[in-house]
């Protein structure tokens, strides 16, 4: 008898802290939780790499967007100049990402595509860097 007395004594003292932890915090009382510093949802990057090979041109236009707290997209539209031929494609490759203290991985949600590691260095500017091979990519601006 005595064993089931210090058990329901033992409960009942662990219910009351639970019950106090729990109601002790208001409203009023409570500071409010950490807002971001800054979010992505709903913003696009950009940049533009140039360069030359060969006689042959290369214009690569990124854009990153950010259409939830989870999922991103990159497209990438490659036009290829080989004297008066112009050769144009557009690729578009979604991604899974985590943001924080403004450090952004971004997985590919398809195989054999890089995945991107962006540091957002203010509000409108983000470096960012092929995570598989460790080579920066460029300095995205957001639009």
């Amino acid at each position: 008898m005595k064993d089931l007395s210090i058990k329901n004594f033992v409960m009942i003292l662990t219910l009351m802290v639970a019950c106090v932890n729990q109601t002790s915090c208001t409203p009023i009382g409570c500071p409010p939780p950490p807002e971001p510093e800054f979010s992505l949802v709903g913003t696009t990057w950009s940049y533009t790499d140039r360069f030359e090979e060969d006689e042959i041109s290369y214009t690569i236009d990124y854009t990153i967007s950010f259409p939830s707290p989870i999922k991103a997209k990159l497209s990438m539209n490659i036009a290829i100049k080989e004297g008066t031929q112009t050769t144009n494609q557009r690729e578009n490759i979604g991604y899974t990402y985590t943001y924080d203290n403004d450090l952004i991985i971004m997985n590919s949600m398809v195989t054999g595509y890089a995945n991107l590691k962006g540091i957002i260095t203010s509000e409108t500017e983000m470096e960012v860097t092929n995570a598989s091979l460790g080579e920066k990519i460029g300095t995205f601006y957001r639009n």
